[in-house]
């Protein structure tokens, strides 16, 4: 995995975790964020400007408490433009979706109605990607519905070969 899934990065720029609201912008609010060249203050996004801001000084946090989700560079999603992420690679249908906006346009772009998309052989100054993982005083992770399948079967399983063995 590369990168965010669509619903990922959405939910970690637009959703606000206290009060369960989704907002239009990454900076908890209605209303687009400041535009700045970098810094850390709350409310403000990297776009409009010269060029892009270093890593971590990309502007205010969402309310999930993520830098950068607004503004700086357009980060690929792991979910291809049309959702199903079932063509082969390097064909047109191949784009992936790209969210966020960068430091050379406009508040628009920043907008949780925006997403855009791009080939994943684009070579581009503006477009990122965020690998994440879980801190260590993070909630657990929710398994994929797959997974939790797998493992109630081997629950099951294990149930049945135990009670074979009373027998």
């Amino acid at each position: 995995m590369c990168c965010p899934a669509y619903n990922e990065w959405y939910r970690a720029a637009y959703y606000n975790p206290t009060n369960s609201t989704y907002y239009d912008f990454p900076n908890g609010s209605n209303t687009a964020p400041t535009a700045v060249a970098s810094g850390t203050v709350s409310g403000t996004a990297v776009y409009n400007q010269f060029g892009p801001a270093d890593v971590d000084q990309a502007g205010g946090l969402s309310p999930y408490g993520v830098m950068g989700l607004g503004g700086n560079v357009r980060e690929w999603e792991e979910s291809s433009r049309d959702l199903l992420n079932n063509v082969v690679s390097g064909t047109q249908d191949s784009n992936r979706g790209v969210r966020g906006g960068t430091w050379a346009i406009g508040a628009p772009f920043l907008s949780s109605s925006f997403r855009g998309d791009v080939s994943s052989a684009t070579a581009s100054t503006n477009i990122g990607f965020r690998v994440a993982s879980l801190s260590s005083s993070a909630p657990p992770a929710v398994p994929e519905p797959s997974m939790m399948v797998i493992g109630t079967l081997f629950g099951i399983g294990g149930l049945m070969a135990k009670r074979r063995m009373k027998k």
